[in-house]
């Protein structure tokens, strides 16, 4: 079944912002910021910068839960006084501090060794590689065949390192991390019991945001947490991730329209 559109059926979600403790979890690319053809150039609407600024004082969380390093997040995002919960969960970055878990931290030296490697092997053909310190991606958008580009980086991956990583397919982009059992999904879980959540709203693009709406579903199912998922579909969202949502906007701008209402009906 096809989610309700978010912004024609606002109102059934007063009910969730008079919960006491509300957490708001934001993807970064493809739902916060635009998806661009350089990791790099990826910016944040001042609109969107102003109302995160304003719901981080007013809500018990706002968390950033993003494939993107942590510190990335959060120059990109250029709100510090929010969670940010970066690498695929892999890391968290609040109060001007980053943490790598110490799980993938056993990781890192070989995850860099494959990373030179694959760098010298898909340095030119439109490849970019990207380095996020506890895990690293290699974007082939701009290949000249990006299926048979894919094809040949998990081929490479699979010969090189086998069961040794863990890949995390996104749009035309492969996340590569370190074999351990942590995701947007296991963050989500660890803030909520962290906070003490009694309400939250999970917001994401892509497949990568799938861990987190079936954390979502999992926590709600339990009974003490209200959860609401919230894909955003014009970019070409996965079925399965529309599946698990409650509710559907069309692009980053419409998201940009719905944390300014939060704002206005979360004001004093």
């Amino acid at each position: 079944m096809t989610p309700k559109h978010l912004l024609t059926n606002l109102r059934e979600l007063e009910p969730l912002l008079l919960r006491e403790r509300l957490g708001l979890f934001l993807d970064m690319d493809g739902t916060l910021s635009e998806i661009v053809e350089r990791p790099e150039d990826a910016r944040v609407s001042r609109n969107v910068t102003a109302s995160l600024e304003t719901l981080a004082s007013r809500l018990t969380l706002v968390a950033v839960v993003t494939g993107r390093s942590a510190d990335v997040a959060e120059s990109t995002v250029g709100v510090p006084g929010l969670v940010y919960a970066g690498n695929h969960g892999l890391e968290r970055r609040e109060n001007g501090q980053t943490r790598l878990a110490p799980e993938a931290e056993a990781h890192q030296e070989s995850l860099g060794r494959l990373f030179q490697y694959l760098s010298k092997r898909f340095s030119t053909g439109g490849y970019v590689m990207e380095d996020k310190g506890g895990s690293f991606a290699i974007h082939y958008r701009h290949t000249s065949d990006p299926e048979a580009s894919r094809r040949e980086l998990l081929e490479a991956l699979d010969s090189l390192a086998g069961d040794s990583v863990k890949l995390v397919m996104g749009k035309m982009v492969v996340n590569v991390l370190p074999p351990v059992v942590l995701s947007k999904g296991t963050a989500l879980e660890d803030l909520t019991r962290e906070r003490g959540l009694t309400a939250l709203i999970s917001i994401g693009d892509d497949v990568t945001d799938v861990d987190a709406f079936k954390s979502a579903r999992k926590i709600s199912g339990g009974g003490c947490v209200k959860a609401v998922c919230i894909a955003v579909v014009g970019g070409g969202a996965p079925e399965e991730l529309v599946a698990l949502a409650d509710y559907q906007v069309e692009n980053v701008g419409e998201v940009e329209e719905f944390l300014s209402w939060i704002v206005m009906e979360t004001a004093p």
